[in-house]
């Protein structure tokens, strides 16, 4: 049985075509529904700098003490503008979180909160008072640049400053873990899966074009008729 010609390179065509869409949808879809990823410019949270990438994973699940978070929360908004926001969260629900002037750090349930992540910094430099009881569903949310953070502290008029639970986007996760070096390589190996198999399978079309340029019967040109012989 005669092969038809660019058959295998066709076979490798569809069989690339297939893994590298697999691949990329697969893998990076999965991570765009766990992850989001977001750009913030340095300011209430110094730890990133200024134009940093930030990733967060996206739960269902409650934020902790002391996770950074990126929300969304409408009376935030200058003007309406959706914005984005990412602040630590220094209370839940059922906490009770205040600062006055002449306490050494904001007091949560009655005593002085731990805040190793502010490296020594002032806790309180810009004196804002404030005592909150945070409600069930809510959480206070605190910069780790204090002196350049219009946080909770600063929109007492609505909620106490709380933000809802379901305001919260995400938890930010550290960008080295392994999943964002290996996604990436994974991904651009499905792209290159992709760009072979088009190729292979264009190399395949050539190969039946030409194979059937050669089996059609070239024509014949000029009249060719009956060949009389000589006259008696």
């Amino acid at each position: 049985m005669e092969r038809k010609p660019g058959r295998r390179l066709a076979t490798w065509a569809i069989v690339l075509l297939l893994a590298g869409a697999v691949t990329v949808a697969g893998v990076f879809g999965g991570f765009l529904m766990r992850y989001g990823v977001a750009d913030f410019p340095a300011g209430a949270m110094s730890v990133h700098g200024s134009g940093d990438l930030v990733f967060y994973r996206k739960s269902g699940a409650d934020p902790r003490r002391g996770d950074v978070v990126v929300f969304r929360t409408p009376t935030w908004e200058p003007e309406g503008q959706p914005t984005r926001y990412m602040l630590r969260v220094v209370a839940v629900g059922g906490d009770s979180i205040a600062w006055a002037p002449g306490d050494a750090a904001p007091a949560l349930n009655g005593r002085p909160l731990a805040e190793p992540y502010l490296n020594g910094a002032d806790p309180a430099p810009d004196k804002v008072r404030f005592s909150v009881a945070v409600p069930e569903g809510r959480v206070y949310l605190m910069g780790d640049n204090r002196g350049n953070s219009a946080d909770s502290r600063y929109h007492q008029d609505t909620a106490d400053g709380t933000v809802a639970v379901a305001d919260v986007m995400g938890v930010v996760v550290d960008a080295d873990r392994p999943v964002f070096v290996v996604v990436p390589l994974v991904v651009t190996s499905g792209l290159m899966a992709l760009v072979a198999g088009t190729g292979l399978g264009i190399a395949a079309l050539v190969a039946r074009r030409r194979a059937a340029l050669r089996r059609r019967p070239w024509p014949v040109t000029g009249a060719v008729g009956p060949v009389e012989g000589p006259r008696a």
